[in-house]
């Protein structure tokens, strides 16, 4: 698990699937960075690992 950053850590789903320990509900936190008509591109995750951990996020 990973605290993360960029647009997808305010997802319920990413909590859900244990890729961030962020529960944005309970933070009342924004989701609408995450999922927006008006983006153009698509959410990212930013996971912060050492390179000794790489092979945890590439399982």
């Amino acid at each position: 698990m990973n605290v993360g950053r960029g647009s997808g850590v305010n997802s319920v789903i990413s909590y859900s699937l244990s890729i961030t320990d962020i529960w944005a509900i309970g933070l009342n936190l924004y989701f609408e960075q995450f999922l927006n008509e008006n983006r153009k591109s698509s959410p990212d995750f930013d996971l912060d690992r050492s390179s000794r951990e790489r092979y945890l996020v590439l399982c």
